[in-house]
């Protein structure tokens, strides 16, 4: 899939700037991708600071952690067969991988441009033969758009005495709550029903 438009809202950096900067800076569009870039890492910032907001309520707590822009690099030499590659330990879904970040002319969806499988990034083709995509040093960069990464805000923040066996981030999140719960309010029925439905994965 190829398009030319740019994924985040047009904005008009200079203009936001006020007119000294707009008007009086000799090269603009250096000025405009300097300002875009700072945005870009405002952009990461706020949504880290959201998801901390969010840890101060055991229930709302995030099972995974945002990336607003993550770099997926791409070796030729590392390539597995049938065009897949090894993701970093810590991804768990990239919703979209892009050429660049403002203004990409190649975006790719997953589900339809690749798949995810036991933490291999899988193509449906091989991008070391797309022209929309250079190659530097044997490596091709992909920029993934809110990259959702594993993380321990649970763990770390509400339970890190707490031993429990490999488990989805949504039922550990489930299991350490019911366990607060019974810690602070007693084991009454419900509250013991409702963990042992946490501990067995069940709804």
């Amino acid at each position: 899939m190829t398009h030319t438009k740019t994924t985040t809202p047009a904005i008009d950096v200079l203009a936001m700037l006020g007119s000294f900067w707009a008007f009086e800076c000799e090269d603009r569009g250096l000025l405009a991708a300097a300002v875009t870039a700072n945005l870009v890492l405002l952009e990461q910032q706020h949504q880290n600071i959201d998801e901390l907001i969010a840890c101060q309520d055991r229930h709302s707590v995030p099972l995974y952690h945002t990336e607003h822009w993550l770099p997926i690099v791409l070796a030729e030499a590392d390539g597995l067969e049938g065009y897949g590659w090894e993701l970093p330990e810590a991804v768990i879904w990239l919703p979209s991988l892009q050429n660049r970040i403002t203004e990409p002319s190649l975006t790719w969806r997953d589900g339809s441009d690749y798949v995810i499988e036991n933490g291999k990034l899988v193509l449906t083709s091989d991008p070391f033969d797309n022209p929309l995509l250079p190659v530097s040093g044997g490596e091709i960069v992909l920029w993934a758009q809110r990259a959702q990464l594993q993380c321990t805000y649970m763990r770390d923040y509400y339970a890190p005495a707490i031993e429990l066996p490999v488990m989805s981030p949504a039922q550990y999140k489930r299991c350490v709550n019911a366990i607060i719960d019974i810690s602070m309010y007693g084991p009454s029925v419900t509250a013991v029903h409702v963990a042992i439905q946490a501990f067995h994965g069940l709804p």
